[in-house]
């Protein structure tokens, strides 16, 4: 309507004729018709800005989503107070989800090969290159995970994670950590499987950089983004194409701390671009999104101020290596960013999502270990960072996103305790691709006015 009214408008200033001219009746008839046409326009797209957020605010409280994201078909169902309606659903999201748990769940496929030993040199040994039989930590979806309506707002999707809870289907009062579990949000949907290829490729492609910067942690989430991009889950996540390690990191034991599963190409540490990611087939072709895996931030590639750059997303996290110091972690992880000249421009124009994923769980047998990394300890951790931000002058919610994976986690298979497996790591990625697809730029905020 906009843009039939905009060149109704150009049509008529282009015309030859003056309405001016008072013996110039067709110019007069034109300039009546343009009048009459633009109320009429106008008074629909008013109609519009004013019905139809209603009604479809009205229809997506009756939508429900299963696991996998699509709406369930049960218009006869009723809905509970929560808003969530227990339906019957498909038990696998796709093809690869199906392969991944049936080839990974037979013939003792999910080893998990255990974290070695290095020497004072920093040269790693396979001192242990034996690993575990573990169950597969994916599962097809369980009737127990209601299906939930879409999140309104990004608060209430941050809130759907935040106080979630994992459920064990087949539970048998043993030990939850090696049981598989399945993550249920809290109130409305979150993903825990990544999207088609073509959803993922699309939302990439709103960025002219995806920046994922952080520890161990971050790596992992770097292999499930990449699982989630070449759609397998089976070997996916590998950053070697040698055949010894193909050999033994797969299916959950692609996220071993093993030396083995951890040794990685050069492009792993690197800005590349998607389409030039090495793998046996190519993906996101049309996309010229780069991925930026630097530890250290190359702010220098990041032009927001060119009015042709689409803009980055920056996923930030830390804290491990800095014995879950949260004043340490923010003053050498988080305020070298938020203080930088890029990051503050590209927020002051519009062109910046900013996450920040929060410190996760820790088995209790772990503790005795990593004392400082105890479960108690990250919730505290996690506290004091988002004080951080507000200290800063960064809203969370609007300035900084902040995704608090405790719940998810807790109690989650892992490789050491602390170490998340397949369906956590995919989960993670999921989430923040479907973050970034619904809400891709914030608002600029207060640092802007301070900027300014």
């Amino acid at each position: 309507i906009e843009i039939a009214t905009r060149d109704l408008f150009t049509l008529y200033m282009e015309s030859s004729f003056d309405p001016r001219e008072p013996n110039n009746m067709k110019a007069q008839w034109n300039f009546t018709l343009f009048a009459l046409i633009s109320t009429v326009l106008s008074f629909i797209y008013t109609v519009h800005l004013a019905v139809v957020p209603n009604v479809i605010e009205k229809r997506g409280t009756n939508v429900l989503l299963d696991e996998c994201g699509s709406p369930v078909n049960n218009p006869g169902s009723k809905i509970d107070k929560t808003g969530e309606s227990a339906v019957k659903k498909r038990p696998f999201c796709s093809d690869e989800h199906r392969f991944a748990v049936e080839f990974c769940s037979s013939d003792n496929k999910n080893i998990i090969l255990h974290r070695d030993k290095y020497t004072p040199s920093s040269q790693w040994q396979w001192l242990t290159r034996w690993g575990e039989l573990r169950p597969y930590s994916m599962s097809s979806s369980s009737p127990q995970i209601k299906a939930k309506p879409p999140c309104k707002s990004i608060e209430n999707y941050l809130d759907a994670i935040r106080l979630g809870s994992r459920e064990w289907p087949n539970y048998d009062y043993g030990n939850r950590a090696i049981t598989p579990s399945i993550f249920a949000p809290f109130g409305c949907y979150a993903p825990t499987i990544p999207p088609p290829s073509s959803r993922i490729c699309n939302t990439l492609g709103q960025y002219g950089h995806v920046v994922l910067s952080g520890d161990s942690i971050m790596r992992h989430i770097k292999q499930g983004m990449f699982m989630a991009l070449t759609r397998d889950y089976v070997e996916g996540a590998m950053m070697m194409s040698a055949n010894d390690v193909r050999g033994v990191c797969s299916c959950d034991g692609q996220f071993s701390e093993h030396s083995l599963c951890r040794s990685h190409q050069k492009w792993f540490e690197s800005t590349i671009r998607i389409t030039d990611i090495p793998y046996q087939r190519k993906f996101c072709e049309n996309v010229t999104t780069s991925f930026m895996f630097n530890s250290e931030i190359e702010w220098e590639k990041i032009q927001c101020e060119d009015i042709s750059y689409r803009g980055v997303l920056l996923v930030l996290q830390g804290g491990l290596h800095f014995n879950m110091n949260s004043t340490l972690t923010f003053l050498s992880v988080i305020k070298p960013v938020i203080t930088h000249p890029k990051f503050i421009e590209c927020a002051c124009l519009g062109k910046l999502r900013f996450i920040w994923n929060s410190m996760h769980y820790q088995t209790k047998e772990m503790d005795a270990i990593w004392p400082h990394q105890s479960g108690e300890n990250a919730i505290e951790f996690n506290e004091n960072i988002h004080q951080s931000f507000i200290d800063a002058g960064l809203v969370p919610g609007q300035d900084v996103l902040v995704l608090d994976w405790w719940n998810m986690t807790k109690d989650a298979q892992s490789s050491d305790g602390l170490h998340s497996l397949s369906d956590v790591n995919l989960a993670k990625a999921a989430q923040i691709l479907y973050l970034a697809e619904k809400w891709p730029f914030h608002k600029p905020g207060k640092i802007c006015l301070e900027a300014v």
